[in-house]
């Protein structure tokens, strides 16, 4: 083993620096769960956007204006919705 280590150490000494070796390592992205992720809060902000604001504020990936905004397109997206929904049901009268 010791004979292995030191044929490797002899060859690494003598092969020239390679740029991509001194490059830095990139760390391996962890997954995420899929409701967390933008796509599945944006089309939530579409169907139901309370649970969608929710999830918005539990996750750590969203800073506080993004937040804020989300926040009030959910609230307007909502306000839509029950006007559509008012007025479909009226209608039927």
């Amino acid at each position: 083993m010791d004979i292995a280590l030191q044929i490797l150490q002899a060859r690494h000494a003598a092969s020239p620096a390679r740029a991509d070796v001194l490059a830095p390592v990139r760390p391996v992205p962890v997954p995420e769960p899929f409701l967390p992720s933008p796509v599945a809060i944006g089309l939530l902000m579409l169907v139901a956007p309370p649970l969608a604001v929710t999830l918005v504020w539990t996750s750590p990936r969203f800073d506080a204006t993004a937040r804020m905004a989300l926040t009030i397109f959910g609230g307007l997206v909502t306000v839509v919705m029950a006007t559509v929904m008012v007025l479909s049901l009226g209608s039927n009268l």
